[in-house]
């Protein structure tokens, strides 16, 4: 049985958004709006028409090959290369 996904804050929210900002330089008033028109800014939205998941609604296949393609220059190496 899975564990409750416990509740994340808007606050929490914007400061992963600003990290993310950060670290690729796409501007964080762009990755807000963008997340909050895909999930209203909730990490853990679910699409009901589709696999798409999490702030940006990424489907599985994606953010696999998103993973493969830049993972390593995001910290995310041993996954790229599995």
């Amino acid at each position: 049985m899975s564990e409750p996904i416990a509740p994340v804050s808007q606050d929490g929210v914007r400061a992963a958004i600003a990290r993310a900002s950060q670290a690729t330089g796409v501007d964080f008033s762009l990755l807000v709006e963008t997340a909050r028109r895909e999930s209203a800014l909730n990490p853990h939205a679910r699409a009901g028409t589709s696999s798409a998941t999490g702030l940006f609604q990424f489907i599985e296949s994606t953010w696999l090959d998103m993973v493969r393609r830049h993972g390593a220059e995001h910290g995310l190496g041993a996954q790229a290369n599995a």
